[in-house]
């Protein structure tokens, strides 16, 4: 097993021009291919980095993290693989 490190999800949302995305709903999943049973979902709040998540612990290797944005009846959706090179 890896190091387990206390970490906080940070998701940056912005329009085309760049200017960050305020006042949406944002929820997601997170988990690590080799613990998806452990997966931490729920709401992100809003910091003035965009919208976070604290996650219990990471581990380096590859993570699947779901996004889901609603704002004024409009919904995003994004599932991306990410790969956590190193814990410190």
């Amino acid at each position: 097993e890896g190091a387990h490190t206390k970490a906080r999800a940070i998701v940056r949302l912005t329009d085309k021009s760049g200017q960050p995305i305020r006042g949406p709903v944002v929820k997601a999943r997170f988990f690590h291919f080799a613990h998806a049973d452990e997966a931490v979902t729920g709401p992100l709040y809003e910091t003035p980095e965009g919208y976070a998540i604290d996650l219990p612990e990471i581990r380096a290797g590859i993570w699947n993290a779901s996004i889901d944005v609603s704002l004024n009846n409009n919904r995003f959706t994004n599932d991306q693989d990410v790969h956590v090179v190193a814990v410190k």
